[in-house]
């Protein structure tokens, strides 16, 4: 994955960014919604554009799945970059 600066923050985001509309939840289980993201992040993306319907209970939904799932993504990439 290339990342670029964003602007004067001092931050780098990933050049592509993962994005959905209604077809979390609507068209595909949150189970499915969330093994989708977890690959975007094994894949190095780091910019997350998650929208539907409602905007504040969609963000409470994948924030309930996904701060677990990223926490324990990160602890298993620091865990294998300690071991090598």
């Amino acid at each position: 994955m290339e990342y670029r600066k964003l602007g004067s923050s001092g931050m780098y985001i990933s050049e592509l960014a993962y994005g959905n509309w209604v077809t979390h939840g609507e068209q595909i289980d949150q189970d499915e919604a969330t093994a989708c993201v977890r690959e975007a992040l094994d894949l190095g993306i780091t910019t997350f554009l998650i929208r539907g319907f409602d905007p504040l209970n969609d963000a409470i939904d994948y924030g309930k799945r996904l701060i677990p799932l990223t926490r324990q993504l990160v602890a298993e990439r620091e865990h294998a970059q300690q071991v090598a």
